[in-house]
């Protein structure tokens, strides 16, 4: 799974969000049979979010976007993303 915890108002997430989350390569290696992972996007100003949000405050980071696959602990990726490394982080799990 790969969550992205976000705010409107965040800069560095609305970066991400324009520039690699929407890469066409990154968005193919999502899908693809070897780096098949579900994404999810938590906002701590939408009801519900709260609890995830309570976890990325604890990073004390502008952004924060992780990949955890079952049984392993979350990789947490840098909070500017780079195509690269999230294609290596989705090709590791």
């Amino acid at each position: 799974m790969f969550v992205d915890f976000t705010a409107a108002w965040c800069v560095t997430c609305q970066y991400n969000k324009r520039s690699t989350l929407a890469d066409a390569e990154v968005l193919a290696d999502f899908d693809s049979p070897q780096g098949r992972a579900a994404a999810r996007r938590l906002d701590p100003a939408r009801p519900g979010h709260h609890r995830g949000a309570d976890r990325a405050g604890t990073q004390r980071r502008a952004g924060l976007q992780c990949l955890q696959a079952p049984g392993k602990p979350p990789v947490v990726l840098t909070e500017i993303l780079g195509k690269d490394e999230v294609r290596e982080a989705l090709a590791a799990l």
